[in-house]
């Protein structure tokens, strides 16, 4: 039988689900109600520094009040990610805080994916700027070689928690 008309009704309570009623009548009048619900309220994804000085930060999101069943946690990195980041767990019901770690400064931005028993999904992005922290200074002598008892120049060199140079380097004196 073919529909003659489909009638759709939409609803988002106050937990920020939204449910959907759909009623399709056919020709000979008869008529069947289908009701279906997904997860759409937008997540708040914490962080425990922002900017991060060190190598890792901690991620956490609070889990969506309307959601039935066991919820899962993926982690992903949104755009082109300056590196890699580790995620400490992720996939799981435990991730609902994992500890991100970094191999390079930069602008990250972090998705996490809830998906409920049912299948449905939400999402949520938050932006994390990873800043360089001078952390060592290399001393190279030109040539080579110190020699004792003797005024030589050297090269200094700032390096970043994750031993890459810094891009603007301090006055060395």
């Amino acid at each position: 039988a073919s529909v003659s008309w489909a009638r759709r009704m939409c609803i988002r309570d106050r937990t920020g689900a939204v449910s959907y009623r759909v009623r399709a009548t056919t020709a000979s009048a008869a008529s069947a109600y289908v009701s279906t619900r997904r997860l759409t309220a937008p997540l708040a994804i914490s962080r425990s520094a922002d900017p991060v000085t060190g190598t890792s930060v901690v991620l956490s999101v609070t889990p969506p009040a309307f959601a039935s069943g066991p919820l899962t946690y993926t982690w992903s990195l949104d755009g082109t990610p300056p590196a890699p980041v580790g995620f400490s767990v992720n996939g799981t019901t435990a991730a609902t805080t994992t500890t991100a770690t970094f191999s390079k400064a930069g602008s990250y931005t972090f998705r996490v994916t809830v998906r409920d028993a049912a299948g449905f999904t939400t999402t949520g992005t938050r932006a994390v700027t990873v800043n360089p922290t001078l952390t060592a200074i290399g001393v190279t002598a030109n040539g080579g070689q110190i020699v004792k008892n003797t005024w030589q120049q050297c090269l200094a060199v700032a390096s970043d928690q994750f031993g890459d140079p810094l891009a603007s380097q301090p006055t060395f004196t």
